[in-house]
């Protein structure tokens, strides 16, 4: 009876681990994403990035959720204008910022300054998890209500591994969760040191060539095809 337990310790706990790891590895731009849905708010961050931020705060001034609209960089700001916002709606940023990081931080003087008490955050669903943990924890002794608003983009529907971009956010996001926790939130970094930004960069390129698609010719006929990666066979020839 003992060697029967053993044995089937051995091979059951593993198994179990295996499965249940592999639900979560399948499940990862699900427990990433965050989506609230709007409410009147003093103001509406965009977060800085692609098109979609920007339409998405551009949609929710528009239907009345609030007046006025609070951008990180000075691209931000350029690219709202481009937009026929009013220059009258939106907040300059005094520094720019270069991580999600800085982005909470270099906003919470305007913030605290223009007696913002509620804000609507928007960005992109699998970057929404490390964003409400950076603005909770900036933000923790500021009277201040945040709401996390999705971007919908096309490439995040389904999946996570359903197209090259989404591989590559969901990815990306996996090391910056940890490393946030620990620089910032255990040893109180404001900014990443230089050698972090040369690794996040090379990380960056080396995931786009990894998920690149790559054209390759069948011995049978010559035709061209591509390899596109998904989890569960890995690589998968697609014509």
């Amino acid at each position: 009876m003992r060697l029967k337990t053993v044995i089937f310790s051995s091979v059951a706990v593993p198994a179990a681990f295996f499965i249940l790891g592999w639900i979560g590895y399948l499940n990862i731009g699900h427990w990433l994403s965050l989506d609230e849905a709007p409410h009147s708010a003093d103001a509406i961050i965009c977060l800085a990035s692609g098109g979609a931020r920007l339409d998405k705060s551009v949609s929710l001034m528009s239907r009345g959720f609030a007046d006025k609209i609070m951008a990180t960089t000075d691209k931000t700001y350029i690219a709202l204008i481009k937009k026929k916002v009013n220059k009258g709606a939106l907040v300059r940023p005094e520094k720019n910022a270069t991580s999600t990081y800085e982005e909470a931080l270099f906003l919470k003087q305007k913030i605290i300054d223009l007696h913002i008490k509620s804000a609507l955050i928007v960005s992109d669903p699998f970057h929404l998890y490390r964003v409400k943990w950076t603005f909770t924890h900036i933000y923790q002794n500021v009277p201040v209500h945040f709401s996390y608003i999705s971007t919908e983009p096309k490439w995040a529907n389904g999946f996570w591994w359903n197209n090259r971009r989404s591989r590559v956010f969901v990815l990306s996001e996996l090391p910056k969760i940890p490393y946030y926790w620990i620089a910032h939130g255990i040893f109180g970094l404001k900014h990443n040191p230089a050698w972090v930004v040369v690794v996040k960069r090379w990380y960056g390129r080396e995931l786009r060539k990894m998920f690149s698609t790559t054209a390759v010719t069948s011995p049978a006929g010559g035709k061209s095809q591509h390899l596109t990666w998904n989890p569960l066979v890995f690589y998968e020839i697609a014509s």
